[in-house]
C-alpha cells in the first residue's frame, strides 16, 4: 500500500486504487470518506444501494454510503436533510427508487433547494406499490440541486 502524500492523513490506498482515484478527477481537497470511498474495493461501495428510513417524517440521506438509494414509502415525507456532502466545487450526483407501500397515496416534500429539469415530475407516483425514480445533481454542496423525476414500471 502506497500513502500519498497531499491526501489526508491515515489515508492508505493501493497503486490501483489511488489510479482510479486520479482518474475520477479527485483533487488534493477531497475528504478522506471521498476517497475511502472511491478506494474501497476498487470503487464497488460507490455503487452499493443503501436503503433510506422515514424517522418522524425526515429522511436523511448520508452521502458518504454512496449513491445509490432505496426508499420506501410507509409514511409521508416531511423532509429530506443531507450529510456528508461532498465540498462545493465536487459533483454530487444521487439516485433514489422511491416506492410506495400497498396503502398508496404517501406524499414526499422535496426541499426547496430542489429545482425540477423541465419535463420532471413535481410529486412521486401516487398508486399502491408505484415506483418513483428521483435524480439529483448539485456542484455547490447542496446549495442547489437539480432534479429529475419520474414513475417506473415495477
Amino acid at each position: 500500500m502506497a500513502k500519498y502524500a497531499d491526501f489526508p492523513a491515515a489515508t492508505t490506498v493501493g497503486s490501483a486504487d489511488l489510479l482510479q482515484i486520479v482518474q475520477a478527477g479527485v483533487d488534493k481537497k477531497a475528504t478522506a470518506g471521498q476517497i475511502a470511498a472511491l478506494a474501497g474495493g476498487g470503487g464497488s461501495d460507490r455503487r452499493a444501494v443503501t436503503a433510506l428510513a422515514i424517522e418522524s417524517g425526515v429522511v436523511n440521506i448520508d452521502c458518504a454510503l454512496g449513491d445509490y438509494f432505496t426508499l420506501a414509502l410507509t409514511a409521508n415525507v416531511t423532509s429530506i436533510t443531507f450529510s456528508n456532502l461532498p465540498a462545493s466545487g465536487i459533483g454530487a450526483a444521487l439516485s433514489i427508487r422511491i416506492r410506495q407501500d400497498a396503502t398508496g397515496a404517501r406524499t414526499v416534500a422535496l426541499p426547496s433547494s430542489f429545482k425540477a429539469i423541465t419535463g420532471s415530475d413535481t410529486a412521486v407516483q401516487a398508486a399502491a406499490n408505484a415506483y418513483t425514480q428521483l435524480i439529483v445533481t448539485s456542484h455547490d454542496q447542496g446549495t442547489r440541486w437539480a432534479y429529475s423525476m419520474k414513475g417506473v414500471a415495477a
